[in-house]
């Protein structure tokens, strides 16, 4: 057995993203996160570097507001901006302007709050081809991909291998701004299909830990045939 240890959601996640190899995850929904762990077992998060990248659920929601409040739009975007004026309940744009700023409406303090609660309009948008939409995914992207190279300058593993987890990350819109911004980088990197849930990735760091289970790749397969451990 092992003593209980208390670890970042986003260790287990890598763990089960990558069957305990080393690579990074980029983990973006509610929170946003990159973590990578190198071919000698040492994890390094853009945190190290005093870097977050905006690039979460609400950040999306506060760049589109942004870009929509200041008037940085078309008519290319009008279907989408009428999504999101009724997902508000505001009139127009000229209405969410006062509605900003005569409240709190636009807070991230708390949880289902207006910016979060766009966030899957704007992907969605980013995937049809909304300018809008396309312009916060890649901002976004831009940002989380900074962190990758932060972290990747710091690891011993060539192409390094990245794994897109959480809500955002997964959606189509976001997914393609992060493979763009990826494929601009001056680093060789390799984006992979996350092979099995955090959960399972509990269970490998745990067998890690146990003593004679240093290699726990022998349990990749046998969780991976359980509906708990893929990720769909």
């Amino acid at each position: 057995g092992c003593d209980p240890v208390a670890v970042n959601d986003a260790v287990v996640a890598h763990a089960g993203a990558l069957g305990s190899e080393p690579g990074i995850v980029v983990i973006g929904g509610t929170g946003s996160i990159v973590l990578g762990v190198d071919a000698d077992g040492r994890t390094i998060t853009n945190y190290d570097f005093d870097h977050y990248a905006a690039a979460a659920a609400r950040h999306l929601g506060r760049r589109f507001a942004h870009e929509l409040l200041a008037g940085r739009y078309c008519e290319a975007d009008r279907h989408l901006i009428d999504d999101v004026l009724r997902e508000w309940g505001v009139a127009d744009v000229d209405a969410a302007r006062e509605w900003a700023i005569d409240t709190d409406a636009l807070a991230a303090d708390r949880s289902e709050n207006a910016l979060d609660t766009i966030a899957p309009t704007i992907t969605l948008g980013a995937a049809d081809g909304v300018p809008i939409a396309e312009t916060v995914c890649a901002a976004a992207a831009a940002d989380v991909v900074r962190g990758i190279d932060l972290v990747a300058s710091a690891m011993n593993v060539t192409p390094v291998p990245i794994a897109l987890l959480g809500s955002v990350n997964r959606s189509e819109g976001m997914r393609t701004a992060l493979e763009a911004a990826l494929a601009e980088s001056e680093r060789p990197y390799e984006v992979v299909e996350p092979r099995l849930t955090p959960v399972a990735g509990a269970v490998l760091c745990s067998a890690r830990r146990i003593e004679g289970r240093t290699d726990p790749s022998e349990f990749v397969d046998a969780l991976a045939a359980n509906d708990v451990c893929r990720l769909e």
